[in-house]
């Protein structure tokens, strides 16, 4: 097994000649999944994540490929043909019945990423705390500054210093610390483009029940996540307020498992506006064979950090999902560094 210590995340992208994996289906016929394709530090953790899951390899591929979005996107654009560069976002649907261990595969591969937003809002928690108590003393200010202002219009005085008192206190608003914030499940647009203005400017929508999306105001608004998949500035109106949330150089992240009803149900709904529009031609869209029916339990329980599994007798446990996720936590760490330090992304050329 490679060293873990030695890992390095640039070897997620390294590539090698393309094989395909057979999975045994419960109808006697065989499903090809080009595993092969993926570079080594990938392929070895959906390999052992699906022998860990049982769950059809596809789904798999896409719970690991949507935490490897989030942690990369920051970081990185993609440089296409007739010099033109993008976002290396990826959005993905995947259709799956209930039983297929959608919760599990996800849970596995976003640990490192839960896990940096958890320990990142603990380590900010202090200056939250000191900005939330600048502000209220800021607004006290702000409205005593504001009544000095126009009573000095009312009484027909000389305003320009109290106007110039405000205006330098206004300009003196704390500003509030940058948070983590990278996953969302149901979620509105206005809720999204505000995070992503406000607080951090790479998220993902990842969610293993898609249905309660599909329903809610999440996709009211289809374009706006065409146009932050195609990397654009994205402005939204505040509802019953005044103002806008904009959100520029943003990087956003879409995973959703559905169940075929509910799929079918919102291409009912939906589907003419998201085919037309060309959102449905930006997601990897799959809806692997089953695996139930398929899986011997045996009493050999493991512990990956989402509840006790029990996994095939043949199933080896080799220490790829845990290099997957260092590697994971080394980018994200990387991507919190290139926004404190106001770097630009890096480019990197895209494959034949």
């Amino acid at each position: 097994m490679e060293n873990l210590s030695q890992a390095h995340p640039n070897t997620l992208f390294t590539f090698y000649p393309a094989t395909n994996t057979r999975l045994y289906n419960v109808n006697n016929s065989f499903e090809s999944f080009p595993i092969g394709a993926f570079p080594r530090i990938i392929r070895n953790a959906i390999e052992e994540a699906t022998r860990i899951t049982m769950a059809p390899m596809p789904l798999v591929a896409s719970s690991a490929l949507s935490a490897l979005s989030i942690a990369v996107q920051h970081l990185y654009d993609v440089a296409r043909p007739n010099d033109m560069r993008g976002p290396c976002s990826l959005f993905f649907i995947t259709i799956a019945e209930s039983g297929e261990r959608k919760t599990t595969s996800d849970k596995i591969f976003t640990i490192p990423i839960r896990e940096f937003e958890r320990e990142h809002t603990e380590s900010n928690r202090k200056a939250i705390e000191n900005y939330e108590n600048n502000l209220k003393i800021w607004n006290i200010k702000d409205k005593l500054l504001q009544k000095e202002f126009e009573k000095a219009i009312r009484n027909k005085k000389d305003s320009e210093q109290a106007e110039q008192a405000l205006l330098e206190h206004q300009g003196q608003k704390p500003f509030r610390p940058a948070l983590m914030r990278m996953l969302f499940d149901d979620v509105s647009p206005t809720a999204i483009i505000s995070s992503l203005s406000e607080q951090w400017p790479s998220v993902g929508i990842i969610s293993d029940e898609a249905g309660k999306i599909f329903e809610s105001k999440t996709f009211e608004n289809i374009g706006l996540y065409n146009k932050l998949w195609d990397g654009d500035t994205v402005s939204i109106d505040r509802h019953r307020t005044s103002g806008s949330y904009t959100a520029h150089d943003s990087r956003l992240t879409i995973s959703l498992m559905s169940q075929r009803r509910v799929f079918v149900e919102f291409i009912e709904k939906l589907g003419r506006q998201a085919r037309d529009n060309g959102f449905f031609s930006r997601c990897l869209i799959s809806n692997p064979m089953s695996t139930q029916g398929t899986r011997f339990i045996h009493p050999q329980p493991i512990d990956k950090g989402v509840g006790i599994i029990l996994r095939p007798s043949d199933a080896k446990i080799d220490g790829f999902i845990d290099l997957f996720t260092k590697s994971i936590r080394h980018l994200l760490e990387k991507s919190w560094q290139r926004q404190e330090s106001g770097q630009s992304r890096k480019i990197m050329p895209m494959s034949a």
